[in-house]
């Protein structure tokens, strides 16, 4: 376990600290068929909290983990595209998947990031050994695809989309 700083927008920082896996998270994640090996080649971890930086510099705790209520950090590199494509910086995306009115929480609150279009989710991860690319909504339907041995990329939340250079160079890809 470790704790980080991360800068995401130059304005708003974060601090996490990761946990272990526990057989709660594999049952979570099995439900999709996603595994282990699965999570570790998309960045994915269990965190224990999540904390904010407030105005006056000090820190506050904004998420814990609980067993009914878990969160998972999703690492994704910056692309950049100039003469090809390369990945810099990393940032994260903090998930609570329970956070769901099904449970009687705010689903405003179950993600937590301020990654922007330059981010997208399994760019990174991408063979290019098939002839068609998916463009779909999330990283985890990225992983499901992946098990039936389909490529899929997603932007960083659906409300994103994906820059122009990014599709005509993925078109000379697939």
């Amino acid at each position: 376990n470790h704790n980080i700083n991360y800068t995401i927008n130059y304005k708003t920082q974060f601090q996490y600290k990761l946990r272990q896996w526990n057989n709660n998270d594999f049952k979570y994640w099995n439900q999709y068929k996603i595994n282990k090996d699965l999570l570790k080649l998309y960045k994915i971890y269990p965190a224990k909290e999540v904390w904010i930086k407030q105005q006056n510099d000090s820190w506050k705790r904004c998420w814990i983990n609980t067993i009914d209520n878990p969160i998972y950090l999703f690492f994704i590199r910056k692309y950049n595209l100039d003469d090809k494509l390369s990945f810099n910086e990393m940032n994260f995306k903090a998930y609570r998947p329970y956070q769901i009115e099904e449970y009687n929480r705010n689903s405003s609150y179950k993600w937590l990031n301020a990654i922007n279009n330059e981010y997208i989710q399994g760019l990174e991860q991408l063979e290019y050994k098939t002839d068609n690319l998916f463009i779909t909504s999330s990283l985890k339907d990225i992983m499901v695809l992946k098990n039936l041995n389909i490529e899929a990329i997603a932007p960083n939340a659906e409300g994103s989309y994906l820059n122009n250079n990014i599709i005509e160079y993925l078109k000379t890809k697939y």
